[in-house]
Order: structure tokens, then C-alpha cells, then sequence
């Protein structure tokens, strides 16, 4: 993972660091996913919010526990300054449900690179 990006990051470097960070929830790293996250990172989706690094933490922790199979693809990620906005198929499967969805994300940084909210929209 890039250390930081610091206050003179490119676009480019927004972009890669959003990518990065969902490949690694597509693979549910735990560990790897915390390593994106600043200790005061919000979340909020279509369902819930929470507040704060280990909040955040076991919400996703939740997820990777309650599927066994994460699909994920990146359709698209657009950026300007510290925010990204991703465009991605996610399919959660388990032994009783398989869910498809389009999900966008807004993803704010601090200026050492660091994930200080996400913001998750719903698309179907």
C-alpha cells in the first residue's frame, strides 16, 4: 500500500489508492482494508452508518463473515482533488442467497492518503 500520497497527490494517485482499496474488500482483507482507513473514518450506505476506524472495521467485518464469495468489479472510477467516485458490481454469495448489486462510492481522502469517508449509494 503507498504510505501516503501527501499534499501534492495527482489525480491518477486517487484513483489508484480507490482501486486498491476495493480490490482488497473484493478479497476481503480485513487487514488490508485497515490499512486504507484514517482512525476517524466515516461510513455510510443505503443501510447503516458507522463512525471511527474499528466501527468501520466491523461493519465490513460483518460482511466478509456473512458471505462466503465476493465478486467484484470495477466499472469505472473518476476523481478530482482528495475524492474518488467508484462504480462497481458486487455479487455477495453464501449457502442461502446470492446478491447482485451496482453500488457507487464516494470516497473522500485526508492528505496523507488516508480514507477519511465513505459514502455508498445503491444502484438497483
Amino acid at each position: 500500500m503507498v504510505e501516503s500520497i501527501g499534499l501534492s497527490a495527482s489525480v491518477m494517485d486517487v484513483e489508484d489508492l480507490a482501486i486498491q482499496y476495493l480490490e482488497k474488500f473484493g478479497n476481503k482483507d480485513l487487514e488490508g482494508i485497515a490499512e486504507f482507513f484514517s482512525s476517524s473514518v466515516k461510513l455510510r450506505d443505503w443501510d447503516l452508518s458507522a463512525e471511527g476506524k474499528d466501527e468501520v472495521l466491523d461493519v465490513n467485518r460483518k460482511i466478509f463473515e456473512s458471505f462466503e464469495e465476493i465478486g467484484l468489479e470495477i466499472l469505472r472510477v473518476i476523481s478530482c482533488r482528495n475524492k474518488a467516485v467508484a462504480e462497481f458490481s458486487i455479487k455477495l454469495k453464501n449457502d442461502f442467497e446470492e446478491i447482485c448489486l451496482l453500488v457507487v462510492d464516494i470516497i473522500e481522502f485526508t492528505d496523507n492518503g488516508l480514507i477519511s469517508e465513505i459514502k455508498a449509494y445503491r444502484g438497483n
